[in-house]
């Protein structure tokens, strides 16, 4: 069986072809995309309110994907952050249904964060804990578990086009700038960054949604590890933190040269460099695994299950 997965970003849509039987146990990825169509851009000056232009792009993105792949057997397209917060979201899946004849699915935050968890940790060794992370457009998940349960789940109001918009107005960003960025995401994550306590071991944590692609484009250092065929190597924590510094001083024309198929989604990699590293110094870690898995990983497992 042949399905298809459309994921609806605040920022980007990522599209997984994948295929399996559903006596089996595992999937096949047959191809693979994304465009950045800025879903959200405006919202917040709009009173949450989605606009014509974003809605058009991203309608016209998920059409272009589904017409260029008409063998799919199955459809799934589904979106989070910028539908919840959406108070026109009944407008937008209309335009949805009526450009592509598909119903859109608003993940709630309690799925979401259930959800890609346990896509992301599928086929690591047992016996450990997990803080991971999904840095969106409109908001970034934080989940705390193993293989078997999640403990804690948290959906924060910060994520790369909000920040973008609020804080990082020049290019590239003053140092002023970037610290301000620095204190509103530090203020917004205290009291909400699981709390590593009860004789818990100190978790992996997995920065997920298309890191290890970015990771290894952008040439950042890295260390192999041998955890999980999905997930290969991790980056310390100091290292990284030097490398965001150098990023930090490129301008846009620079880092889209990264992702010539994409370049627009480098307009979020300064503020979800940051994000990282401020979870990773709450909780104290010192290195992060990158992740290519997202929630279409985790829908993926559901369907399989069901």
């Amino acid at each position: 069986m042949k399905i298809g997965l459309i994921d609806i970003g605040s920022s980007t849509v990522k599209l997984n072809i994948v295929s399996f039987r559903r006596s089996g146990k595992s999937y096949k990825l047959l191809n693979k995309d994304s465009q950045t169509t800025k879903l959200a851009e405006g919202m917040r000056e709009k009173e949450n309110t989605l606009q014509d232009e974003p809605m058009a792009r991203t309608v016209n993105c998920v059409k272009d994907f589904i017409d260029g792949n008409l063998d799919v057997n199955k459809w799934q397209v589904f979106s989070t952050s910028a539908a919840r917060k959406a108070t026109n979201i009944n407008v937008f899946k209309s335009f949805i249904l009526a450009e592509t004849g598909k119903v859109l699915r608003v993940i709630t935050q309690e799925e979401e964060a259930r959800i890609f968890f346990m896509g992301v940790v599928d086929d690591f060794k047992e016996g450990y804990d997990f803080v991971a992370i999904n840095v969106g457009g409109g908001s970034t998940e934080v989940t705390y578990g193993n293989k078997k349960d999640i403990y804690s789940a948290k959906s924060l109001p910060i994520g790369v086009v909000t920040l973008n918009e609020t804080s990082l107005k020049s290019d590239p960003p003053t140092d002023q700038e970037y610290k301000e960025l620095e204190n509103y995401i530090n203020k917004s994550l205290d009291g909400n960054i699981p709390s590593i306590s009860n004789g818990l071991k100190k978790p992996i944590f997995l920065h997920t949604g298309g890191e290890l692609t970015y990771i290894r484009r952008v040439n950042c250092p890295v260390q192999k590890i041998d955890l999980s065929k999905s997930h290969p190597v991790k980056v310390d924590i100091d290292k990284f933190k030097k490398f965001a510094m150098d990023m930090r001083k490129k301008n846009l024309k620079e880092l889209f040269k990264f992702f010539p198929e994409n370049p627009v989604w480098m307009s979020g990699a300064i503020a979800s460099n940051a994000i990282a590293i401020a979870i990773a110094e709450k909780l104290g870690v010192g290195f992060f695994v990158p992740s290519d898995k997202n929630l279409s990983d985790g829908l993926i497992l559901e369907m399989m299950n069901s």
